[in-house]
């Protein structure tokens, strides 16, 4: 701190004008904060909440712009499934198709079509079979007619003779029955299924699945359509049907859904109990009703206030911001409680109350002012950012800090002088305020009678968390998704259920979407594809279970099937033109079945059944160029590995004629997401570290001062990582902020003790800490409120972050009120002797 009177002198005037001016006009002050908090208010009820993580992406990545594209090409059509499970399949039955024909009647900009049976796949591939051999199979089966043929007419004549009689493989010829179980197993692709509804093979389960227009990033489509369809479900009544039939609903947008409304519902919860328990400690620690009300309008004011320009400058939250109103809270309040801690202890001076604010707003706002800036800085490195999740995250807790400052500085000291005025409580004297800190006194005690102790206890843990963290960060993140999603819906929610509708269905609910830019490059790009399925050639390549086209459901190239038709042709001709009456009665009735049609023609995109087709369909009506790729089995989409090997695949694919397809999706934007927080942020941590180093010089212009504080700062975070590896944490995109926010904000309590302590002069460290610890103490336990509140959100990145941030609260805490001072009492005369 810079001790130089001339500045001491110019801030106390100041501050003894604005005294002067909060007691003639405090009404005037009042009702302007009430204004800007009302207004703020209403602003902020019109906050929107995005879920999807690809809001925390910039908009300029390319993988949100591919994502942009695809969606409106592709219409963004989502999926909700509902799975009929308990009752006799019969029952089941009867109740899909009821509810089938309600679904079909929504309107085309709700539902876009119903799958709950497989008949009319199953007729078309009947009808078409014979175009779905291949053309090595119509030409053995071809062969195999003729030499029979021939064998018979030898024989017929007692010129035929087995010249490989006694070799081995002699004696085999066509096998009618063998030959019509190869054909029937290519074509019956849905004997999986009973009675040609979607079931599994127990029967156990049927699913309904229904796909809709509305895009799977909108909630409030989501919302409306998952009610609609529960709603008619229960007007059915299921139990009518089988009292033992239950169903559950599942699929994007059931969970979307689902995080969406609890992550919005734990905004509510969470901050309410957040701000409660806040007032709580506050009431606790001042006793005094009168000053809890202070401290709450002065809260609220900044809170409301903070989101009101959240929603101007940003307009909503997202999975990083959505519980920040309660983070403001904890950690806004801090300097409120400086000021009127300050407060109360002048006023046992029994001054006027002009000079008792005067001297309270000069023995805080040098100390308040740099731990804001302190803060402020730590944010404003995540502002640097280009990641959303880092710079909004900064805009909402830079801004909540200063505006909070100003309501401490401007409201709380004008409800003060109304409450003078109007509500006078009992002046206390100074013993009466420390009545029952135990802690602050706790620590006062433990470091007068052992500071080497503790002195060096600290600097020993410091360098052990130095030695850790060395080996954490060659691999710090969490790459186990599932830990950070909405954990109800992950354990028996819409998460729950969807993997055993993916196992009903034979594939991934969510593939991965490819479109193409032309009909004519999705052969190409599915041959680029299949470099990396099971076959190739290095194990770690092998990514994609399979890659399905509109080819996949295609007999071939309309080349390819000219030519199966003239072998069907022959075929026929030959088993139409020729006696096979030296067959038996069993093998002749198979040969009439494998008989060809007359008359087939080619199969065209335009033949395929709707129930296949649609999915190959872009919005606009462009056909065949939607490409579905299959993660391959044994890999997860809550795997963050996984993903990243998946998105190295599909991002991007080159194919031989130079041209080049971008794709993206859930797997591309969370690789993304976890680049970004590997690159940008270790330069946010640093830029907040020597942001937070900077105010400090600049406010103290002391080298020796300044290198003390940043000390402090600097060991609170070392040993905030130390616990935090000891304790099993990893980084994700959401609890790395609570790294270098917590540059500012643990700052805070080394900056207030250590100011006070150069104000009261050597020998003061244990008064300091009787009196200023307590403070520091109430303003750290309202933040680990506020960071604490977030466990009780289901949302597992939100639990991480409150997790990391309250450990570096006590970190930081126990810098500030133990190894400081312990420090101060050994090297820098912080305690008298007697």
């Amino acid at each position: 701190m810079n001790d130089n009177p001339r500045k001491t002198d110019w801030l106390s005037k100041r501050m003894d004008q604005w005294a002067g001016f909060v007691v003639r006009h405090p009404w005037l002050i009042i009702v302007v904060s009430v204004a800007i908090a009302l207004t703020g208010g209403y602003l902020a009820s019109h906050i929107g909440i995005r879920s999807d993580f690809k809001e925390l992406l910039p908009e300029h990545e390319q993988s949100v712009i591919d994502a942009e594209a695809i969606s409106k090409r592709m219409g963004g059509m989502g999926t909700l499934i509902i799975e009929l499970t308990g009752g006799e399949i019969k029952n089941m039955q009867r109740f899909a198709d009821d509810l089938a024909a309600k679904l079909k009647t929504y309107p085309e900009k709700e539902v876009r079509f119903v799958d709950y049976k497989v008949d009319t796949q199953r007729e078309f591939f009947e009808k078409h079979k014979w175009l779905y051999l291949s053309l090595d199979e119509l030409s053995e089966l071809n062969d195999g007619i003729t030499d029979r043929l021939s064998k018979e007419k030898l024989k017929a004549t007692g010129m035929y003779i087995d010249l490989e009689e006694g070799e081995e493989g002699a004696g085999e010829e066509l096998d009618f029955k063998k030959k019509r179980e190869e054909y029937e197993r290519k074509t019956k692709k849905f004997d999986k299924y009973i009675d040609d509804y979607i079931t599994n093979e127990e029967g156990t389960t049927l699913l309904v699945v229904i796909k809709t227009p509305g895009s799977a990033t909108s909630v409030k489509f989501a919302g409306r359509i998952v009610k609609k369809v529960e709603k008619d479900i229960l007007a059915l009544n299921p139990g009518s049907y089988d009292p033992k039939m239950e169903y559950y609903l599942t699929g994007g947008l059931k969970t979307l859904g689902e995080e969406y409304y609890a992550l919005r519902d734990d905004i509510i919860v969470v901050s309410n109990i957040c701000v409660g328990l806040v007032l709580l400690a506050v009431a606790l620690y001042y006793r005094s009703l009168r000053m809890t009300m202070i401290l709450s309008i002065g809260l609220l004011a900044g809170v409301l206030t903070t989101m009101g320009l959240t929603y101007l400058r940003i307009g909503y939250l997202t999975a990083a911001t959505a519980f920040l109103s309660s983070i403001v809270a904890g950690n806004g309040i801090n300097y409120g409680i400086y000021f009127l801690a300050r407060y109360m202890e002048e006023r046992t001076q029994g001054k006027p109350i002009q000079e008792t604010l005067s001297r309270s707003l000069s023995g805080t706002v040098r100390s308040v002012s740099i731990a804001s800036a302190a803060a402020g800085a730590s944010y404003l490195s995540l502002m640097a950012t280009d990641f959303r999740g880092f710079n909004q995250f900064g805009f909402i807790g830079g801004t909540g800090m200063l505006i909070c400052l100003l309501f401490a500085l401007t409201l709380d000291p004008a409800l003060a002088v109304i409450m003078e005025r109007y509500f006078p409580p009992k002046r206390e004297n100074r013993k009466d305020l420390e009545k029952g800190r135990i802690f602050s006194h706790g620590a006062a005690w433990l470091v007068e009678n052992h500071p080497k102790k503790i002195f060096w206890g600290g600097v020993a843990l410091t360098l052990a968390s130095t030695v850790i963290l060395a080996f954490f960060l060659r691999d710090p993140f969490e790459y186990n998704y599932r830990k950070l999603r909405n954990q109800y819906s992950e354990k028996s929610g819409s998460g729950h259920h969807s993997g055993k509708a993916e196992k009903i269905l034979g594939e991934r609910s969510s593939p991965h979407i490819i479109l193409a830019d032309n009909f004519e490059q999705v052969q190409a790009l599915k041959t680029e594809l299949e470099k990396y399925t099971e076959t190739a050639e290095d194990p770690d390549k092998y990514v994609i279970k399979n890659v399905k086209t509109v080819y996949d459901y295609l007999p071939g190239t309309q080349k390819e099937q000219k030519k199966k038709i003239w072998l069907l042709q022959e075929i026929r001709q030959k088993i139409v033109d020729n006696d096979f009456s030296f067959l038996d009665k069993e093998d002749l009735d198979l040969l009439h079945e494998l008989t060809p049609p007359a008359g087939i023609q080619p199969v065209t995109m335009d033949d395929l059944p709707d129930e296949i087709m649609r999915k190959f369909i872009e919005d606009n009506g462009t056909r065949g160029t939607p490409i579905y790729v299959y993660m391959r089995d044994g890999m997860s989409v809550w795997r963050g590995r996984d993903l990243m090997k998946f998105a190295a695949v599909v991002r991007e694919i080159k194919i031989p004629s130079g041209e080049t397809v971008r794709s993206s999706g859930h797997s591309v934007i969370f690789s993304d997401m976890l680049r970004y927080v590997s690159d940008e942020g270790p330069w946010a941590t640093l830029g907040a570290f020597l942001f937070v180093t900077l105010v400090i010089v600049v406010s103290f212009r002391n080298a020796a001062h300044s290198i003390i504080l940043t000390l402090a700062m600097l060991s609170g975070v070392i040993l905030q990582l130390g616990l935090a590896i000891v304790f099993g944490q990893k980084i994700n995109f959401l609890n790395y902020i609570a790294i270098p926010i917590e540059f500012g904000i643990g700052v805070d309590y080394s900056v207030n003790l250590y100011t006070r302590y150069l104000q009261e002069g050597p020998g003061s460290i244990g008064r300091v800490l009787r009196s200023t610890g307590g403070a520091v103490m109430i303003t750290s336990l309202t933040t680990i409120i506020g960071y604490g509140a977030l466990w009780l959100s289901l949302n597992g990145a939100i639990n991480s972050f409150g997790t990391l941030a309250n450990m570096g609260e006590y970190t930081c805490l126990a810098v500030a009120v133990l190894i400081l001072p312990a420090y101060l009492v050994l090297y820098r005369g912080g305690l008298k002797k007697e």
